[in-house]
């Protein structure tokens, strides 16, 4: 029998719970599988627990939305802080609040290429709570059938996607979908007026995860229901048709037989993530790397959990310098600056402007993000070669580089310029290239997650922002000995740069980037001897221990603060 308890907000409800047969019809279907050779689902082990002095690992938890399968600065840089903070022993977790199946390949995807270390992991929220009602030995269902007689109809060239007519009338009643991989990716139910009426969403193990249904025209989520491996629905959502936003939440336990209820989405994830931070040792750290972590962190008060939020760009919307339009994001956390225990922040620049801005010194910390990568070996350097690796996005510039480019080889006629990476404005940057007649000096080339042998290669590499919080390609490039030319932009570069390792030329200058890109291939040595320069700050400053100390130093000052205020 299923209890109701209070939520976050207080709100109890008893009346209309059906009792759920689904622990009891669980149990039966594992003593079966043992007797007839079904076979078995395992819960994924987690990440062993190790302890120290009787205490269980300390808990860090990076909050984000999503993440994709290609690596942002915003990516990169949590993945390397889980894998510096996993190194010290501690249970380090980057944590999504998307309701997406697939994040288990996602973990998959940044370990295959080198991203994702032993000790750190990507969990998705909802597979937290999903595996929290899984039992540790739960028979895996049937693969689905298509509906019984009906007609396929491909609609794609590969196959992967299918029209399911019932027979006789004919009538249009499922469309499914396959990956790549060829697990099901998802099932759509129509009515018999060709009416979407729910979606089924699977797993890569072609298990049920997510039901979703939709308004009466199709377009709009009514509710949707997540499911276990063996089909326990552990939680429901209730969701307005117009705004689209969650009025009810309710969280099925199945080890305890209580339902709580909340009233929103946020009420849901802070209670998930007060959850989250009962596990290992007191005092775990929650990260807020998404600018929306503020709605949450502020309430997650468990196991006394060290709450940070984390500022990974320039705060201001219209011209990026003080006295500019602020974006209204930002300055929300930095508003609220005082409901959590500190908020990090990349340069000293950027904490003064903000200081200066909004006041609470004390509750500002700068620490930069970790460079963990090395040299590699084996690789020539071509003498004229130039790369800028980097989202092909409007706010990049990369199109004053290309004009840039224009006078260079005019200067340097052997000199060839690499665009490493994608995006929007692809199609506008080939077409400048041609308009400089630049085709036989500029290639384009996929983005790599190898980018470290793209630096290596090349003799320069540029970075043409029009704002930056903490560019991680300047360190990523000085790692490989090679010298950055850069705007001079708030607020990474010019601190990044200021000791050394390239030059900065005011923004927008392209005759004075054009002069800094050719002084450096001119110059062979004055190339390395500027990169090394930059190369030895780069490990002084941001290497795994001293930035390790950083974090470490911050967690004991909100405890030391914790403790003064108690005495």
């Amino acid at each position: 029998m299923f209890w109701l308890t209070r939520g976050p907000a207080g709100r109890v409800g008893q009346a209309g719970v059906p009792t759920v047969c689904w622990p009891i019809m669980a149990m039966f279907l594992v003593e079966l599988s043992k007797r007839v050779g079904r076979a078995v689902y395992r819960k994924p082990a987690s990440i062993p627990v190790i302890f120290r002095e009787g205490l269980a690992m300390r808990l860090a938890v990076m909050l984000i939305h999503k993440l994709g399968l290609q690596a942002g600065g915003m990516t990169l840089s949590m993945l390397r802080r889980a894998n510096m903070l996993a190194e010290q022993g501690w249970d380090a977790r980057v944590v999504t609040t998307e309701p997406n199946a697939l994040y288990a390949s996602v973990d998959r995807h940044y370990r295959s290429i080198g991203r994702l270390r032993e000790g750190a992991r990507i969990q998705n929220l909802w597979d937290y709570l999903r595996d929290c009602n899984t039992p540790d030995d739960v028979v895996i269902p049937p693969l689905p059938e298509p509906p019984e007689g009906s007609y396929a109809a491909p609609t794609r060239a590969d196959g992967r996607g299918k029209r399911f007519f019932m027979p006789h009338l004919n009538v249009y009643k499922e469309y499914w979908e396959w990956r790549e991989d060829d697990s099901l990716s998802y099932r759509d139910i129509f009515d018999d007026a060709h009416v979407r009426i729910r979606r089924l969403v699977y797993d890569e193990r072609s298990t049920l995860w997510r039901e979703i249904s939709y308004d009466a025209y199709g377009n709009k989520i009514r509710q949707d229901r997540f499911l276990t491996v063996d089909g326990y629905c552990y939680l429901t959502r209730w969701i307005t048709i117009q705004e689209q936003q969650v009025t009810t939440a309710l969280y099925f336990d199945r080890n305890s037989g209580s339902v709580h209820e909340f009233r929103s989405q946020t009420e849901l994830e802070v209670w998930a993530l007060n959850k989250l931070a009962k596990e290992g040792d007191r005092a775990p750290l929650f990260i807020g790397d998404g600018i929306g972590g503020i709605r949450t962190l502020p309430q997650v008060f468990e196991n006394d959990a060290v709450r940070v939020m984390q500022i990974h760009s320039n705060h201001f919307s219209g011209p990026r310098d003080q006295g500019g339009e602020l974006r209204k994001d930002h300055a929300d956390v930095f508003r609220r600056a005082n409901e959590v225990d500190r908020v990090v922040l990349l340069t000293e620049e950027q904490r003064s402007d903000v200081v200066a801005e909004f006041g609470n010194a004390d509750r500002y910390a700068v620490i930069p993000h970790v460079e963990d990568a090395r040299p590699v070996s084996g690789i020539e350097r071509d003498p004229h070669r130039v790369v800028s690796a980097t989202r092909f996005a409007p706010e990049k510039r990369l199109d004053l580089l290309v004009d840039a480019f224009a006078k260079v080889v005019r200067r340097v006629p052997k000199a060839h310029l690499v665009l490493v990476g994608d995006g929007p404005e692809r199609a506008a940057l080939a077409s400048r290239v041609t308009s400089h007649s630049l085709e036989e000096h500029v290639t384009f080339e996929p983005w790599s997650s190898r980018v470290d042998v793209e630096y290596a290669a090349s003799a320069v590499s540029v970075l043409t922002s029009s704002f930056e919080g903490y560019a991680l390609s300047i360190g990523e490039s000085l790692v490989q000995g090679t010298p950055v030319v850069a705007f001079d932009v708030k607020y990474g570069p010019r601190q990044q740069l200021a000791d050394g390792g390239g030059v900065l030329v005011p923004f927008g200058d392209v005759s004075k980037l054009a002069a800094a890109i050719t002084t450096l291939l001119e110059n062979p040595r004055l190339q390395r001897e500027t990169a090394e320069r930059g190369r030895a700050n780069v490990f002084e400053q941001r290497s795994s221990d001293r930035v390790y100390a950083r974090w470490v130093s911050l967690v004991e000052s909100v405890m030391a603060d914790r403790a003064g205020c108690d005495g």
